[in-house]
């Protein structure tokens, strides 16, 4: 545990998260290990067909990461909103947005144990970006 977790938890009662480590999404998918049970941050594009899984992935890199966003709450409210504008899922759009997280190597494919979701873009395919 780190020092700043342990402070917080001997004044406040309850451990702080540490920061975030930003990444780029290339070098998570090409070094999985090097990042396994750490705390990230990354943007990546989004791939769905609205109805089952979301699958993290890039066009300039080789690899994708599976998602876990069960403890996710509200912060899952406005990714599913770019989902479902439109058609459903990512067929008529882009959908981008910045993950922070654990990353989980326990999985077949890599999987990013999400805590939130931010910065959600949407792109309508031969559009101008929908913030």
């Amino acid at each position: 545990m780190q020092l700043t977790s342990v402070l917080s938890f001997l004044l406040l009662g309850t451990p702080v998260a540490p920061p975030a480590e930003a990444v780029a999404f290339c070098s998570v998918v090409s070094k999985p290990s090097f990042f396994d049970h750490r705390r990230i941050s990354l943007t990546a594009r989004v791939e769905s067909d609205g109805i089952h899984d979301i699958v993290l992935n890039e066009p300039s890199c080789k690899g994708a990461l599976t998602v876990d966003v069960s403890s996710t709450g509200r912060t899952l409210d406005r990714l599913n909103d770019a989902l479902y504008s439109g058609g459903p899922g990512t067929s008529d759009k882009i959908v981008e947005a910045r993950w922070t997280g654990h990353l989980n190597l326990s999985e077949t494919v890599p999987r990013l144990v999400v805590e939130s979701i931010d910065d959600v873009t949407v792109t309508p395919i031969g559009g101008g970006p929908d913030k």
